[in-house]
């Protein structure tokens, strides 16, 4: 199903239409983890799979993909 929205009229009245859609985004997060392992390779698999015993956020670096799923 097709919604608009009508924006506020600006100067010279102008308007245009405004759509919603679902999106999902893949944000790209720089993280710090800590994994139990018995080796350095080990412990390198269980960071890559998310395998970890802590964690921290260290922040976010944008957005790297969307995906538009649907229109509302």
């Amino acid at each position: 199903m097709l919604m608009t929205i009508a924006a506020p009229k600006t100067e010279g009245g102008n308007e245009m239409a405004q759509f919603k859609f679902a999106v999902t985004e893949t944000r790209n997060f720089e993280m710090q983890y800590q994994v139990e392992a018995e080796t350095l390779e080990e412990a390198r698999e269980k960071a890559e799979t998310g395998d970890t015993t802590f964690e921290v956020e260290l922040g976010c670096s944008g957005v790297s993909d969307r995906f538009v799923v649907q229109q509302l």
